[in-house]
């Protein structure tokens, strides 16, 4: 069994697309002296909480075979950290869009990528009996 904050609310976000969106900016930047600046947010689209995001992951390694744990909901109080972790750390992605035209894709999509690379190189070196 795993127990698993489920009233803190985020934006699970991809690397992959963070570091898109940095070279977007940076490559519109050294070709435009007129570009935008300032600070953008960006995460991917859409929001859960730990526990969502605990279940998007088990549900797709069960999809693949693999076995998960029991997956418990569990508020903040009951997961004592040293960090006080805010209840809602969203980010507004508008300005980003606006000033460089980046449309976060769904959290969802981009993680989905991230377990499907993640499950592809575990079957690497692994042989059929």
């Amino acid at each position: 069994e795993i127990g698993v904050v489920s009233d803190q609310v985020g934006c699970p976000t991809s690397a992959t697309d963070i570091a898109e969106a940095v070279l977007t900016i940076a490559t519109r930047m050294t070709k435009d002296g007129l570009s935008p600046s300032g600070t953008w947010h960006f995460v991917n689209s859409g929001s859960a909480t730990w526990h969502d995001f605990a279940a998007f992951i088990f549900e797709k390694a069960n999809a693949k075979g693999l076995k998960t744990p029991r997956l418990n909901a569990i508020p903040t109080a009951d997961y004592p950290t040293p960090a006080r972790r805010p209840a809602n750390s969203q980010l507004d992605t508008s300005r980003i869009t606006k000033d460089f035209g980046i449309n976060p894709r769904d959290w969802q999509a981009a993680i989905g990528d991230i377990l499907n690379e993640r499950f592809a190189a575990s079957e690497v070196g692994k042989t059929k009996a």
